[in-house]
């Protein structure tokens, strides 16, 4: 359970400081104050503390006799967790700090995701298909972030009611475009999972995955009603402005159960 809770927990904040920085690279006439001092302590900080759990759980369900040090520092599932956490850590100091320009926290929180390609099954496998389904991997989590991690500050940059329309269709024009890589790597990402099953995968792997599969084509029929649906009527209408407001909440738990689900299949042996 504890390794079930920290990968989500580490997942879930690392997609959202990633989108949350790349919100502002896209949304430029949006302009918000800084987050308050509290927030932007607590969730890297909380985000350090989950990739270690994470670290520590691995390392403890490691098959053979191996010390910590070695695990952190040899294995590709170590290497991945100590530089996240490294990573969180500078990103609670720099909390105390002035705040750094939009593009700087991306990079940063970029490598955030980077760092978790490594960890899981994509690393299961050395070598240059090794690297390859580590690219991969990275790529699909990157689109994940600038995707689901930008709805939370897309709902707060609606609150100010800076241009609702404008923002909507970049969001939406962004989403669409994310939408597409990760279908994309999401397929290169199911045959490599395949080909490591040696075989077909098993019924578990695929009943999750097509708990996934479906979570993702609900995310999808959600972000397409706002692009197409509501977004045209949300300056006419009060009435398509409140069923926004519902939408876009409903688009915000869908994309945290998909991140459980992910969190979860992580975990699975493909085989079983």
């Amino acid at each position: 359970m504890a390794l079930l809770i920290s990968r989500f927990g580490m997942l879930a904040l690392a997609v959202g400081l990633f989108g949350a920085a790349c919100f502002p690279l896209y949304v430029r006439w949006v302009k918000r104050p800084p987050a308050p001092m509290a927030i932007r302590v607590s969730v890297p900080a909380v985000a350090a503390v989950a990739g270690l759990v994470w670290l520590l759980a691995l390392w403890a369900a490691a098959p053979r006799a191996i010390s910590l040090a070695d695990f952190a520092f040899t294995t590709p599932s170590g290497l991945g967790l100590s530089a996240a956490a490294a990573i969180c850590l500078l990103l609670t100091a720099l909390a105390f700090a002035p705040q750094p320009p939009a593009k700087v926290r991306a990079l940063i929180t970029g490598a955030l995701l980077v760092s978790l390609a490594f960890v899981g099954h994509a690393s299961a496998v050395g070598g240059i298909a090794g690297a390859t389904r580590v690219a991969v991997m990275a790529l699909h989590l990157l689109f994940a972030g600038v995707w689901l991690g930008g709805l939370f500050p897309l709902i707060a940059a609606l609150r100010t009611g800076a241009e609702p329309e404008r923002t909507l269709r970049a969001f939406g024009r962004m989403a669409l475009a994310s939408v597409g890589v990760l279908a994309t790597t999401g397929l290169v990402i199911a045959a490599a999972v395949v080909s490591l099953a040696g075989g077909p995968p098993g019924k578990t792997y695929l009943t999750v995955v097509g708990v996934k599969l479906g979570l993702v084509l609900v995310l999808g029929l959600v972000a397409s009603l706002n692009r197409w649906g509501l977004t045209p009527l949300v300056q006419r209408s009060s009435g398509a402005k409140k069923a926004l407001w519902w939408s876009l909440a409903s688009e915000q738990l869908l994309a945290f159960a998909l991140l459980a689900v992910v969190a979860q299949l992580g975990l699975i042996d493909p085989a079983l």
